[in-house]
């Protein structure tokens, strides 16, 4: 069966949290003083404000079973001068990379229906190369800030 994409609720969280978690150790393999992952704040954090709808979750489903999934967040953004549809957590399993383009769709479907009239896609070049940053300017995204990270 062909994934499909869906409206996540908070009683797949659990499942949202398992992506992030692979995501994060993609991450680590290339950035190895990546902060730690902590599943019980990513858990506490998405559930409180997926129930302020504060945050949205869709998921790519195949074979019965989440195999993908945006969280992001939709709100008016000083930076941008506007409403804003800002990805959070943007992961497909390896198998299942080729239909992630649906989740992206959806996301912007989603985000424009709420109001926003910019969308963000954040990027992590090091894991992700070129190769996203011709697919994400050949769907009309361009760059638009760099962020720093520091320790509090």
């Amino acid at each position: 069966m062909d994934p499909v994409v869906k409206e996540l609720h908070t009683g797949d969280i659990p499942e949202v949290v398992r992506l992030a978690g692979m995501l994060h150790l993609e991450v680590e393999q290339v950035w190895p003083d990546c902060p730690p992952f902590n599943p019980e704040l990513v858990t506490t954090q998405i559930y409180q404000c997926m129930t302020l709808k504060m945050m949205f979750a869709l998921g790519l489903v195949a074979d019965e079973r989440i195999v993908g999934a945006i969280v992001f967040t939709v709100y008016p953004c000083f930076g941008v001068g506007d409403v804003l549809g800002k990805e959070n957590l943007l992961y497909v399993e390896p198998a299942y990379r080729g239909a992630g383009l649906q989740l992206i769709g959806a996301f912007e479907k989603f985000s424009a229906e709420k109001g926003a009239k910019f969308l963000e896609i954040g990027h992590f070049e090091a894991l992700q190369g070129p190769k996203m940053c011709r697919l994400m300017s050949t769907l009309g995204y361009r760059l638009h800030q760099l962020r720093y990270l520091k320790e509090a």
